[in-house]
């Protein structure tokens, strides 16, 4: 896979400008299109415009200021902030890669708050959510994918290839609970570590057991401690987001990069 084009939501928070900062980055190093997509609900689009021509102005500089390629498109609001969540995953799925923000709950109400999560099921496309709080290196030196050998590992694996590349440490971490097995877990990762050779990707692969301690804070305090820049995680389970991908998606504190 490869990152051509990329597509960051953007509006009056805070979170908004890091999420341009690091997209923006993002676009640069992985030479590619950048599009800043306004989105907003009804009650927040009351807002004068005059912010929103200030908003695609900033943005549009900041993007020529990298040499970043770059469009601006806005989603009005009709009769209610579900449909633009709609048209944000529509315009989604004519990109390689989504760029949003964790959910602030101590922020400005401006989208729902599941829209990570909704992205993450309905776009199909890669979604990399950043933490509402904290200053993140957008050229990931270290990554940690999180894998367990199903459906959702194996593509969010690979839709984050262009990101394991350009890494100069890649680690691959399976999660057991105690008495709990994964198939075949060895030779798979054995395999799995090959086949990211031929990608030109070294990887470091452990296998951890979970005692009185949950898989999706295994995982957090792990990247804590290896400081990771970058978290890869599967999402999708049984129609839903699982219990880890909804754990991450509350208490993240690295950007993840979450497929289903």
């Amino acid at each position: 896979m490869f990152i051509k084009h990329i597509l960051v939501h953007l509006d009056h928070t805070l979170q908004s400008n890091a999420r341009l900062a690091y997209a923006i980055d993002v676009a640069r190093r992985q030479q590619a299109f950048l599009t800043g997509c306004y989105a907003i609900n009804n009650l927040a689009f009351l807002r004068n415009q005059e912010q929103q021509a200030q908003l695609r102005e900033a943005f549009l500089a900041q993007a020529g200021a990298s040499d970043v390629p770059a469009q601006w498109m806005s989603i009005e609001p009709t009769s209610s902030g579900q449909q633009v969540v709609d048209q944000l995953c529509r315009a989604a799925q004519c990109s390689d890669l989504v760029i949003v923000s964790q959910h602030n709950t101590k922020g400005d109400m401006t989208m729902p708050r599941d829209l990570p999560e909704l992205l993450v099921l309905h776009s199909g496309r890669p979604v990399l959510i950043l933490p509402y709080a904290g200053k993140f290196d957008p050229n990931c030196k270290r990554v940690m994918v999180a894998w367990n050998g199903g459906r959702e590992s194996v593509r969010s694996l690979h839709d984050a290839l262009p990101f394991l590349r350009q890494a100069q440490q890649v680690n691959l971490l399976s999660l057991l609970l105690t008495g709990n097995v994964i198939p075949d877990l060895e030779n798979t990762v054995e395999m799995l570590s090959m086949h990211l050779a031929h990608h030109g990707i070294g990887v470091n692969t452990e296998t951890q057991i979970c005692v009185d301690v949950s898989k999706g804070d295994v995982l957090l305090n792990r990247c804590a401690e290896e400081g990771t820049d970058l978290l890869v995680a599967g999402g999708y389970y049984h129609g839903h987001l699982g219990e880890v991908a909804m754990h991450l998606l509350k208490h993240m504190t690295v950007p993840v990069l979450m497929s289903h």
